[in-house]
């Protein structure tokens, strides 16, 4: 198989229109991050897990062209978050519910911020390495 520079083929508009529509679907996300999506079996998905998912189909866009020390960052920002939603979930289920009553679910502010503030710096680290490799640089304007 060719490789790119042999060939002459780059797939870099297909992956600028990807990297553009996944970084539409976080935008629209971000709106309501608490808001939910029912799956086929029932159980729901939380907007900012899903904006969490699209953040790393993104970083598996640009990661090729990241440095070890960016690959890095990315990582621990990930492991981070990853920490944060199993140790501060927005929603709770009081553990001192009855037995045979419905548990009503609460929503616990303090986590949600915590969350909120991780998922926002993973979000940026990503977006600057986007605009950083793969924004076209800005036209110089030359007077006569």
């Amino acid at each position: 198989m060719e490789d790119e520079k042999e060939s002459g083929y780059t797939d870099s508009p297909n992956k600028l229109i990807r990297i553009n529509w996944l970084l539409q679907r976080i935008n629209e996300f971000n709106l309501n991050l608490l808001e939910y999506e029912m799956n086929q079996d029932g159980s729901r998905t939380y907007r900012y897990h899903s904006v969490f998912e699209i953040l790393n189909t993104l970083f598996s866009e640009v990661s090729y062209s990241c440095t070890e020390k960016e690959k890095k960052e990315i990582m621990k920002l990930k492991e981070d978050l990853i920490d944060g939603f199993g140790k501060y979930s927005p929603h709770t289920i009081p553990t001192d519910m009855r037995v045979g009553y419905k548990p009503q679910v609460r929503f616990d502010s303090k986590n949600w911020w915590i969350i909120k503030k991780l998922l926002s710096n993973y979000d940026l680290k990503i977006r600057n390495l986007i605009d950083r490799y793969f924004r076209p640089p800005k036209k110089q304007v030359i007077e006569t």
